[in-house]
C-alpha cells in the first residue's frame, strides 16, 4: 500500500497508503520528492528499499533525543480507569516522559484482535524508538496473551540493548489480565494512581491545545435546525458543505474508506458534516472521534483515515432517546458549542416558492380574496417576509404544543398544503369563474386547515418520554405503550382533499359525520340548484363542472369493492386509456398485444372504446378480478387515500401497526394495481447491516434510473423497520432522502412499516422457562426525527378481518362449492383469531395465519384425494377434513395446555353446531 503510493507518479490524497502514512507521522508529499530506487522483484529487497525511504524522511536529531531520553524508562507503567478516564490517562502517560501524544502511539485492543497486530506492536516498543500504549488488553484472546510473553522473552534476550517502552491502560482489575501477570515476570510494572494523572484544568488545556476549527452543535429536541445551521455556516464562509452522516454499529474501517473518498469532493476547503446519529456502542464513537479532531487520523483496524488540518468539522450530534450522547462523549466537554432551544422563527426561509405559494393562499383565506380570485403557482404577488411568517405561524401552532414545535412539523405542514392548494388551483370544481357558490371555496379550505393536525398524528412528545422510560432497567415501574403514545386510527377523524388524474376532487373521510355541517349543506344547495339549471342545460355540459353530493360526498359503508375501485382507478389513467394484462396488471400502450413482463399468451385486455360506458364496463371487469386476491372495504380505501396524499407531498410514509394487519399488501395493491409504479420491499431483521442496506440502495439507485426512462416512480418499502440497530441509516434515506449524505434521485418513493415498541403477555409454560421476566418484541427505538413522519394503521376489527378472511378462503376452490361450509369456516377462523388473541396477546396472530390455513388446506385436499382414490369419499367430505385437519394445526397445536385445548374444541363445537342449526 505505501509502496504504491510512493511510486505513483501523482500524489493521490484519497490513496489508502497517503492516509496511512499520515497517519503515523510521515509527510506523503516529502516522500515522492526523494530519488526512489528501482522498484525490484524481489520482495526483502523491496522491504529494505522502503525502510529506507522513509528513514530518509524521519528527523535524526528527533530520534536520537527519543533514545536518549527512552532508554532511562526502567518500567512499565500501567492505569486503571473508566472508559471515560481512557484519554486522561493516555495524555498522563505522555506528559511523564514530556513528549507530544501521537495517533499512532495508542494501540486499542478489541476481541477481533489479532496475533499478527500484536506481535508488529511488540515489535514497535522494541525498535521504533517511541513510546508505545496498549489500551484495554483484557479484551485480547487468551491464546494471544499466552503468546505474549515469548515473544517478549525472545526480544529481551536477542536486543538485551533496546528498552521495551510501553505503558497500558486497563479499566479492569490489572491482577486479573494474564498479559499484564506475564510482562511482570520480566519487567517492573508500576501502576499508576489517580492523584499522579494530570488534574482536570491540565488535562483540558493540553486537549483544547490541540483541537482545530471544530464545532458542536446539540439541541433540545430532534428537528430544531441542526443540520440547517451548519448549511448557513458553510454559505457564509463560501465552503463546499460535505455531510457525513454516522449511526448504528460503528465499524472503523468502513469509516476509514468513506472518509478517503472525500477527497475527490476538494475535503481540504471543504465543511466536514459529521451527522452523528443513534449509537449501539457509545466507547467506540468516542474513541474514534477524539482521535480523528485531535490527531485528525484513526486507525482502528485495518484501514487508516486522516482529514486535514484546515478542513472545517462540524458535529450535529441527534436528539436521542436512547442516551444522552453529549453527556457520554469525552469530547463534547472540550469543544466549543453551539445549542438550540426552539425554533427560531427569523431562520424561515419566506423566499421559498411552496412557503410563498402556502402563505398567499392562507392570506387570500384570511382576507376573504380566495371568494373571488384564484390562487395559481404563476402569480407573482411576493408576501412580505413578517406577513408571511406571520400567516404561518398562525395557521400551523394553533392547538400545537409550543414546547415541542419543530422544523420537521413544519415541513409536514409546508408540504401537504402546498400539494393541496395547487390541486384546488387547477381543479375545475372549484375554479371561480365556474363556481355557483363562491362562498364555498372558502369553507372547504378553512375546512381542510381545521383539520391539519391529522398530517401530524402522533404526539411526539409522549412517544419521546416513552421511549426514554422503555430503556430504564426498574422493572418495578410501569412503562407507557408507545401505541398510548401514538394517536390511534381509531381516534382521528380525518377529512382532507385528494386530486385525481384529471384534477377532479376525492374528499377523504372515515364517515360522514367527520364531514364539516357547513360544507355538507353547501353540497345539498348546490345540488338543488344543478337540478334547476338542468331544465335548462344538457346533462353533459353541466357533468362537466358540477358534481352531485353523491359524486363528492358520499357514504363510505354503502360502496362495494367494485364502487371503491372506480374511486381509486380515477388516481391515475391507467384504467382509461391503456391496455392491461391481467395476470400482473402492468399497463401498455392501448395498441399493445402481449404483456413483456409475464411473456405467457394470455390476452391484454382493454376497453373496447375510450366511451364512459365502455372504460366503466372496463374497469368493473378490473375489478372483478382483482377482488379474487384483495377486497377494498371503507377501511383500506380511506388509508390508501391518505397514503396516496402523502406520497403526493413527498413525504415518507411510515406506518405503525401490528404485524400481519395487511399494511403490505395495501401498499402493494396501491403500487402496483392502482397505480403502474415499481415497488421493492425490502425485509428488515436484526441481522440487516449497513453493508447489506447500502449495497441494496445502490442496485435500486440504477432501477429507479431506469424508471425516470418509462415516466415511473420507484416504491421502496421498509418493512419492519425498526427490527435493525442499522435503523439511523434508514432514516437518513426516508427522513432526508440521502445515502451517506448523497441525494437520492426524487423518482424514488419511501415507505416504511414498524412494530409497537411495548411488553407482551406470556402464558404459563413461557413465564416458567423465562423466569418470570416479560419478554419485548425484538424492536429498537425509532429516531426522534422518524417519529413525526409515523401514523397508526390500526388495526382490522372483527367484521373487517371477516371481510378479508373471507376473500383470503377463495384461494381454496374446494371450500367455496360448498357454500354452508365455506361460511362456516370464516366463523370458524374468526372466532379462532380471537381466542388466540384473549390467551396470548393482540399481535399473536394475524391475516398470516389465516394465509397458513389456506395453504395447508389445499395441501391436505390433495393428499386425502390421492390417497383415498380407491375409496368413493364424498367432496363435501373431504373438504371437512381438509379444513379441520388445516384449522387444528394452525391453532389447536400452538395451545400450551391441555385445559386450553378443551376450550378451543368446545367453542369450535358450538360456533358449529349454532351456525348448522340456523341453515
Amino acid at each position: 500500500m505505501v509502496e504504491s503510493f510512493i511510486y505513483n507518479v501523482k500524489i493521490e490524497e484519497k490513496h489508502p497508503g497517503y492516509h496511512l502514512l499520515k497517519y503515523i507521522g510521515f509527510e506523503p508529499d516529502l516522500l515522492q520528492q526523494i530519488n526512489l530506487p528501482p522498484k525490484s522483484k524481489d520482495e526483502n529487497e523491496r522491504l529494505e528499499n522502503l525502510g529506507k525511504i522513509l528513514k530518509t524522511q524521519r528527523s535524526i536529531s528527533d530520534d536520537l533525543e527519543e533514545i536518549l531520553e527512552d532508554s532511562f524508562i526502567p518500567t512499565v507503567r500501567l492505569v486503571e480507569t473508566t472508559d471515560e478516564g481512557i484519554l486522561r490517562a493516555a495524555f498522563s502517560l505522555f506528559d511523564m516522559i514530556k513528549k507530544p501524544i501521537h495517533a499512532h502511539q495508542l494501540f486499542y485492543c478489541t476481541k477481533q484482535t489479532t496475533w499478527m497486530e500484536i506481535r508488529a506492536f511488540v515489535y514497535r516498543c522494541f525498535f521504533s524508538h517511541k513510546y508505545q500504549i496498549l489500551i484495554r488488553p483484557d479484551l485480547l484472546p487468551l491464546i494471544i496473551q499466552d503468546k505474549f510473553l515469548p515473544l517478549l522473552n525472545n526480544l529481551i534476550e536477542d536486543h538485551p540493548i533496546h528498552s521495551f517502552q510501553l505503558g497500558i491502560i486497563t479499566t479492569r482489575t490489572a491482577s486479573h489480565i494474564q498479559l499484564v501477570n506475564a510482562i511482570k515476570t520480566r519487567i517492573n510494572i508500576n501502576i499508576v494512581h489517580d492523584q499522579k494523572l494530570l488534574s482536570k484544568d491540565d488535562l483540558t488545556s493540553q486537549v483544547q491545545n490541540m483541537i482545530h476549527q471544530c464545532t458542536i452543535v446539540t439541541s433540545r429536541l430532534s428537528g430544531l435546525g441542526k443540520s440547517q445551521f451548519i448549511k448557513k455556516e458553510s454559505i457564509h464562509l463560501n465552503k463546499q458543505l460535505i455531510k457525513f452522516p454516522i449511526g448504528g454499529d460503528i465499524k472503523a474501517d468502513e469509516i476509514a474508506n468513506r472518509l478517503g473518498i472525500l477527497y475527490d469532493k476538494s475535503l481540504r476547503t471543504s465543511i466536514l458534516h459529521l451527522d452523528i446519529g443513534h449509537i449501539e456502542n457509545i466507547n467506540d464513537l468516542d474513541e474514534l472521534l477524539y482521535c480523528l479532531i485531535l490527531f485528525r487520523s484513526f486507525c482502528f483496524g485495518q484501514s487508516a483515515a486522516h482529514v486535514p488540518i484546515e478542513t472545517l468539522i462540524y458535529i450535529e450530534l441527534a436528539s436521542s432517546p436512547y442516551i444522552n450522547i453529549d453527556q457520554r462523549l469525552i469530547l463534547c466537554q472540550y469543544l466549543p458549542s453551539i445549542y438550540l432551544n426552539e425554533v427560531n422563527w427569523d431562520e424561515l426561509d419566506c423566499n421559498r416558492l411552496m412557503i410563498q405559494f402556502v402563505a398567499n393562499n392562507l392570506n387570500a383565506i384570511n382576507t376573504g380574496t380566495i371568494t373571488k380570485e384564484n390562487i395559481t403557482l404563476d402569480d407573482k404577488k411576493q408576501i412580505d417576509r413578517a406577513v408571511c411568517r406571520a400567516l404561518i405561524q398562525k395557521h400551523f401552532i394553533q392547538g400545537k404544543n409550543l414546547e415541542f414545535i419543530t422544523w420537521t412539523q413544519l415541513s409536514v405542514f409546508i408540504a401537504v398544503f402546498y400539494s393541496l392548494f395547487k390541486g384546488f388551483s387547477i381543479c375545475g370544481y372549484f375554479l371561480v369563474e365556474v363556481s355557483n357558490q363562491p362562498q364555498l371555496r372558502l369553507d372547504i379550505l378553512q375546512a381542510l386547515l381545521r383539520s391539519s393536525d391529522q398530517f401530524t398524528s402522533v404526539s411526539v412528545e409522549k412517544v419521546r418520554i416513552q421511549q426514554r422510560a422503555s430503556l430504564r432497567q426498574d422493572s418495578e415501574v410501569q412503562q407507557p405503550e408507545l401505541t398510548d403514545a401514538i394517536v390511534r386510527w381509531e381516534n382521528t377523524q380525518p377529512f382532507t382533499l385528494v386530486f385525481t388524474a384529471t384534477h377532479d376532487p376525492l374528499f377523504v373521510y372515515k364517515t360522514t359525520h367527520d364531514i364539516p355541517e357547513s360544507l355538507r349543506n353547501y353540497f345539498n344547495d348546490f345540488q338543488q340548484v344543478v337540478s334547476q339549471q338542468s331544465t335548462r342545460k344538457t346533462a353533459d355540459n353541466n357533468a362537466l363542472f358540477n358534481p352531485t353530493v353523491d359524486d363528492l360526498l358520499f357514504d363510505y359503508n354503502k360502496f362495494s369493492h367494485v364502487e371503491f375501485f372506480h374511486k381509486l382507478a380515477s388516481l391515475s389513467r391507467k384504467y382509461f386509456n391503456k391496455a392491461i394484462c391481467t395476470k400482473c396488471f402492468k399497463q401498455y400502450e392501448y395498441k399493445t398485444q402481449q404483456c413483456t413482463y409475464c411473456h405467457t399468451n394470455e390476452s391484454i385486455v382493454k376497453p373496447a372504446t375510450f366511451d364512459n360506458c365502455d372504460v366503466l364496463v372496463f374497469q368493473t371487469n378490473i375489478a372483478t378480478l382483482l377482488e379474487a386476491e384483495y377486497v377494498l372495504t371503507p377501511d383500506n380505501y380511506v388509508k390508501m387515500l391518505l397514503i396516496y396524499m402523502r406520497i403526493q407531498s413527498g413525504l415518507p410514509v411510515l406506518i405503525m401497526g401490528e404485524t400481519g394487519c395487511g399494511k403490505t399488501a395495501l401498499i402493494k395493491f396501491l403500487c402496483q394495481k392502482i397505480l403502474d409504479d415499481e415497488l421493492e420491499i425490502f425485509r428488515i431483521h436484526a441481522g440487516v447491516t449497513n453493508e447489506k442496506i447500502i449495497e441494496t440502495m445502490k442496485r435500486l439507485i440504477v432501477k429507479a434510473t431506469e424508471c425516470i426512462e418509462e415516466e415511473k416512480r420507484l416504491w421502496i418499502f421498509f418493512d419492519e423497520f425498526n427490527t435493525t440497530s442499522s435503523i439511523e441509516l434508514l432514516k437518513e434515506i426516508t427522513c432526508e432522502r440521502t445515502l451517506l449524505g448523497d441525494s437520492l434521485p426524487d423518482n424514488m418513493v419511501f415507505l416504511g412499516a414498524c412494530n409497537p415498541r411495548r411488553y407482551k403477555n406470556r402464558y404459563e409454560m413461557m413465564k416458567k422457562l423465562s423466569d418470570g421476566q416479560c419478554l419485548l418484541y425484538t424492536v429498537v427505538p425509532i429516531p426522534e426525527t422518524m417519529l413525526e413522519y409515523i401514523w397508526d394503521y390500526g388495526y382490522l376489527d372483527q367484521d373487517t378481518e371477516q371481510t378479508y378472511i373471507r376473500t383470503m378462503l377463495k384461494t381454496c376452490p374446494s371450500l367455496v362449492k360448498h357454500e354452508q361450509l365455506f361460511n362456516a369456516f370464516i366463523q370458524l377462523l374468526s372466532r379462532s383469531q380471537q381466542f388466540i388473541r384473549k390467551i396470548e396477546d393482540v399481535s399473536s396472530v394475524s391475516l398470516r395465519d389465516v394465509a397458513r390455513f389456506c395453504r395447508l388446506y389445499n395441501w391436505f385436499h390433495e393428499s386425502i384425494n390421492v390417497r383415498s382414490i380407491n375409496q368413493s369419499l364424498l367432496s363435501q367430505n373431504v373438504a371437512r377434513r381438509a379444513a379441520f385437519a388445516a384449522l387444528f394445526l394452525c391453532y389447536y397445536f400452538r395451545l400450551p395446555s391441555i385445559q386450553l385445548k378443551y376450550d378451543y374444541v368446545d367453542m369450535l363445537e358450538q360456533v358449529y353446531q349454532n351456525l348448522f342449526l340456523s341453515y
